[in-house]
C-alpha cells in the first residue's frame, strides 16, 4: 500500500511538472524548453504517461 502511494505521487509530481511547462511555454512561446528539460527521459512509464497528460492539459 505504501508503494503505490508513493509511486502516485511520483506521478502526481510528473503531471504537475508538464502542466507547469506547457503554461510556461504558453507564456512565453520564445522560451523553447521542453520535455528533456524537465528530465523526461529519466521518468518511469508511469510518470512520463502523467506528464504526457499534463504537457497536453488533459
Amino acid at each position: 500500500m505504501e508503494l503505490r502511494s508513493a509511486t502516485k505521487r511520483e506521478q502526481d509530481k510528473a503531471y504537475e511538472k508538464g502542466k507547469k511547462r506547457r503554461e510556461e511555454n504558453e507564456k512565453n512561446p520564445s522560451n523553447n524548453k521542453g520535455p528533456k528539460d524537465d528530465g523526461y527521459e529519466d521518468m518511469t512509464p508511469g510518470q512520463k504517461e502523467e506528464y504526457k497528460k499534463g504537457y497536453r492539459g488533459e
